[in-house]
């Protein structure tokens, strides 16, 4: 007789350990994720539903962090500013268990709604109660060819005659695992995140990634330097064969050294020789055609990424349309806003949109 029960933080380890031999474990089900989460937010709060066996065995599971955020109010989010993730299930029968239930626990803690991303368990959701919105997209790069025909796989014009035209400058790539050179990178993902209109992840997450996941070798930043000076840094998570690309900075002003064409190859290359089988190029909003060209433009395989959203009709209704306005307003003010002004709002524009 299969069960649902909330696994309690005493037992960390043991869900750890479940989470290392499922098919869908990524770096966001482990309970690491939480203690990075809590770094950012104190007041998050973790719960893991566990699907239990007769004889007291975790079949499945599905890890909910409760964030309180605007608009909506209190939210349960699988997982919060996670690019990757999936409930732990094999079967459709744990994950309707899993949903129904999240959907009692999102009564019990006062939430809003529950939100959960999903990849490779996506088609299970299909006849659930939860609704799907399709606003992001992956792009995957299979690391079965040899480099050199994967070199030669890429076109010419855009890729390889960009790195050819680099190798000429002999521009340095490099692996850093430092704190100093994560404040380096942390430079140039601010100010390619202010150009684009876009708000800045705090620096508290990334000194979290460095903390927690770079001991592990599950993290690993990239930095890319002409003259000595970092130029671009690309931060990618690695776990059991996947490689994903997660933060990416660049100096305009070395704009015809082609950074982020170089250090993406650079990095694919070090993924394969550290016997990766795929490349992923990290999430995509569907409304961003500059990087979804850019990312295309490597001979990826597009995937979506759905997000599946259960709530009553009021709160959705009262969520999506003012957050849609307030992106849109935020989206001006951070490419126009000074230097320390963009990472305070960027900071105060994570506190309200944890998800």
């Amino acid at each position: 007789m299969k069960k649902v029960i909330l696994l309690p933080e005493s037992e960390a380890s043991r869900w750890d350990g479940f989470v290392e031999k499922h098919a869908f474990g990524w770096l966001t089900s482990f309970s690491s994720w939480s203690v990075l989460l809590t770094r950012l937010h104190k007041d998050i709060k973790t719960y893991r539903l566990a699907v239990i066996g007769e004889k007291g065995e975790i079949l499945a599971g599905l890890p909910l962090y409760l964030v309180r955020s605007l608009p909506g109010g209190k939210k349960l989010i699988g997982a919060p500013l996670g690019t990757f993730f999936d409930p732990l299930v094999t079967t459709k029968e744990e994950l309707c268990l899993l949903l129904n239930a999240a959907a009692k626990l999102k009564d019990r803690t006062g939430s809003s709604l529950v939100k959960i991303k999903a990849f490779k368990s996506k088609e299970m959701f299909s006849g659930t109660d939860f609704g799907q919105d399709r606003l992001f997209l992956t792009h995957l790069l299979p690391l079965t060819k040899s480099l050199p025909a994967l070199w030669e796989s890429f076109p010419k014009k855009g890729i390889r005659q960009n790195v050819k035209k680099a190798e000429c400058y002999h521009p340095e790539f490099s692996e850093a695992s430092n704190l100093a050179a994560y404040g380096s990178f942390y430079r140039l993902y601010t100010l390619t995140r202010r150009r684009l209109g876009l708000p800045a992840l705090p620096f508290s997450f990334f000194k979290a990634v460095h903390d927690i996941y770079v001991p592990e070798n599950k993290a690993h930043l990239f930095l890319l330097s002409f003259k000595q000076k970092p130029i671009a840094g690309l931060l990618v998570f690695s776990y059991k064969g996947r490689w994903s690309a997660e933060a990416l900075g660049w100096d305009i002003n070395y704009k015809f050294l082609s950074p982020s064409v170089v250090i993406y190859w650079e990095a694919i290359k070090t993924a394969i020789g550290a016997g990766a089988s795929v490349f992923d190029f990290g999430r995509t909003s569907v409304d961003n055609k500059g990087l979804l060209t850019f990312k295309r433009h490597w001979g990826t395989e597009e995937r979506q990424l759905p997000i599946f959203t259960f709530s009553s009709a009021r709160s959705e209704n009262f969520s999506l349309p003012l957050r849609a306005r307030l992106e849109g307003i935020a989206h001006n003010i951070f490419r126009l806003a000074p230097s320390p002004a963009y990472l305070t709002l960027s900071k105060i524009f994570y506190r309200i949109f944890i998800e």
